[in-house]
């Protein structure tokens, strides 16, 4: 009796005085677990009260065991004791029996704790949600646990529940949640305030807002590998390169890869394609990057086993660059996207299967809408090339009508002009002319020139002649020179001052041909030495030899028409026939030795004979022999010669 008087004090010394008060002590202080404490229990030599008392730590200790003689007053705590080992079991229970024990304050919050935990495990979650309330009052720390809990089950009950327990820890699971279930801009709208950067900065990357991403994220502390890439992303995106660069600096030594990934990025994104490929993992946009440096060989291996929708109309792009068209439509079979589409019609309109292009066109057009306008103006130009002109001119105009500020209106502008040419229609010219004329600025002078050379050749001379003057005066020196060449043979009187102009121009397409006009012009006019030296000066410049050819002829410059015929035979046998009538028209004997190389049978033998004639002429036997064995050598069996 007295000994458990000493037990408060935990007096061991005391307690050595019976066996109970040893074992309690020990048990008390966890020194015995409960089993050996329950195994030990001896309850019949104590007296009362402390027998009563150790019954009930029997049956406390093992509820499952029938007890007899515990007093009453231990009763209703062995009851309370069997609820809360249900509650922890999970076992169903009596709720008006548990509500009427929570709300007795001797049993404390311990069971109104599990019980709430017990409503959010069955799924009563309204009425956990009463009771969590409740427990705020009296222990907030089990209350918040209790309200995570119920928050990450139940989002939707959350704005209730903040009402009553703002709690930091609370919101945090609650915008967790909402971040997962993918609801990014409620996130972003609390989790600053909260200071939850992290997740402040990832909503803000899925919406778009790499403005506020960045921003967020560069606020938090201890940065993961998934942070810094995604700050690296949005600065990249941001085009933030000073900042960028900086980041990218401080990922170096901690993550290597990410720091290698980034830099090829940012090579990717300022267009140096020769180092975004060298460092670039992801084969998809290292192809991007190869196919931007024209090594279309190269994207075609990287993306060899890759057949998702994206790698294969990049491979496609490829083929088409190729000129490899079968291909490029091999590769887009079964493919239904605008993207997909557009491209067999331009492979098909390369290829000259006009027919299919057009079937591609309409159907990405019915798929896309007006989203396609190049679709639509391709459309009209395979119509054109079908010989269908009149529908070919409703799609120009229509193009014209929907995108009027497109950057391909020249194009449809420049269709309407070949309808015209193709057609006589008048009204297609007038319409154009008209357009030039109001909006100068609206159609590019390709078209003006193309209209200008329509009008000359039917006649309209004054309509050409206007636009010409304006084109002559262009900054772009091709179509001034092309402008000036027509102007040249509509006003006959000033054309040697507009060959010269182009001559002057430089452009060796157009110099050969004004070089070759301006001396036909000099011909006409009878001024030989002066189309003898302009040919002096630009020979070399001309391209097209066979005018050249007839002006060496016409001017009687057989010399330096003999080195040219000899420097065309040597790449092009069949030039060997005009030396062989140059000889035979003007008897310039020199041009048979050419002739002499002809592949054709004929012309070798004859120029063979005509210069063995000559040396027995000139009484020169020996070279008169020397042609007739070239007949026997080269075996030029031509009768009668």
């Amino acid at each position: 009796m007295i000994a458990g008087l000493y037990i408060g004090k935990k007096d061991y010394q005391a307690a050595q005085s019976h066996p109970f008060w040893k074992n309690f002590l020990l048990w008390l202080d966890s020194k015995i677990d409960d089993y050996t404490f329950y195994q030990r229990l001896n309850c019949q030599t104590l007296e009362e009260p402390y027998r009563g008392y150790c019954l009930y730590l029997k049956a406390f200790l093992n509820p499952s065991q029938t007890v007899a003689g515990i007093p009453p007053e231990y009763l209703k705590s062995l009851k309370v004791r069997k609820v809360f080992l249900s509650l922890l079991s999970g076992r169903s229970v009596d709720p008006k029996e548990v509500e009427r024990y929570i709300n007795n304050p001797q049993w404390g919050t311990d069971l109104e704790y599990l019980y709430t935990y017990y409503l959010i495990n069955w799924g009563d979650y309204r009425k956990a949600l009463r009771y969590i309330k409740d427990l705020y009052r009296k222990d907030r720390k089990k209350a918040v646990e209790l309200a995570r809990l119920l928050v990450a089950l139940r989002p939707d009950l959350a704005p209730e529940l903040l009402t009553d327990i703002s709690d930091p820890l609370v919101w945090e699971v609650y915008l967790k949640e909402l971040y997962n279930r993918g609801q990014y801009a409620t996130v972003l709208r609390y989790a600053p305030n909260l200071l939850l950067y992290r997740l402040a900065g990832y909503s803000a990357y899925l919406l778009g807002d790499y403005q506020k991403s960045a921003l967020y994220l560069k606020r938090v502390k201890e940065k993961t590998e998934t942070d810094e890439r995604i700050l690296l992303d949005s600065l990249l995106r941001l085009k933030r390169w000073r900042e960028f660069s900086s980041q990218l600096q401080k990922v170096r030594d901690r993550f290597p890869e990410l720091y290698r990934e980034f830099l090829g990025w940012y090579y990717y994104y300022k267009g140096d394609w020769g180092k975004a490929a060298a460092l670039l993992e992801e084969p998809l946009y290292r192809a991007v990057a190869y196919f931007n440096l024209g090594a279309y060989q190269k994207v075609l291996a990287i993306l060899k086993n890759d057949n998702t929708p994206t790698a294969r109309i990049l491979k496609a792009k490829a083929r088409l660059a190729l000129g490899d068209f079968q291909g490029a439509v091999r590769e887009l079979e079964g493919l239904n996207t605008p993207e997909a589409l557009y491209l067999q019609g331009i492979a098909l309109f390369a290829r000259g299967d006009y027919r299919g292009a057009a079937q591609k066109f309409e159907k990405l057009l019915r798929l896309a809408g007006n989203r396609y306008p190049d679709a639509l103006l391709r459309l009209a130009d395979s119509y054109y090339n079908l010989g269908d002109y009149g529908r070919a001119k409703r799609l120009y105009l229509r193009f014209i009508r929907l995108f009027p500020k497109d950057k391909d209106i020249s194009d449809a502008y420049l269709g309407l002009v070949n309808l015209y040419l193709a057609t006589g229609d008048i009204s297609l010219a007038d319409y154009v002319y008209r357009i030039v004329e109001r909006y100068p600025h609206l159609v590019g002078e390709e078209v003006k020139l193309r209209l200008a050379q329509a009008f000359a050749q039917n006649g309209q001379t004054a309509k050409a002649v206007k636009l010409l003057k304006e084109l002559s005066l262009s900054k772009d020196p091709y179509i001034r020179g092309e402008a000036l060449l027509i102007l040249a043979k509509l006003e006959p009187q000033r054309a040697e001052e507009y060959l010269k102009e182009v001559i002057s121009l430089g452009l060796p397409q157009l110099q050969s041909r004004a070089v070759i006009n301006l001396a036909y012009l000099y011909l006409q006019r009878g001024e030989k030495e002066k189309a003898k030296r302009l040919l002096d000066k630009y020979a070399d410049r001309v391209t097209d030899v066979d005018k050249l050819v007839d002006l060496y002829i016409r001017l009687g410059e057989f010399k330096k028409l003999y080195y040219l015929l000899q420097e065309l035979i040597a790449v092009d046998n069949s030039y060997t026939k005009v030396a062989f009538e140059v000889a035979q028209k003007y008897h310039r004997p020199e041009f048979y030795r050419l002739a002499l190389y002809s592949l054709d049978p004929k012309i070798a033998a004859t120029s063979s004979y005509r210069l063995e004639l000559l040396a027995l002429q000139r009484n020169d036997l020996k070279d008169a022999l020397k042609y007739a064995l070239i007949l026997k050598v080269r075996k030029l069996k031509y009768e009668p010669i």
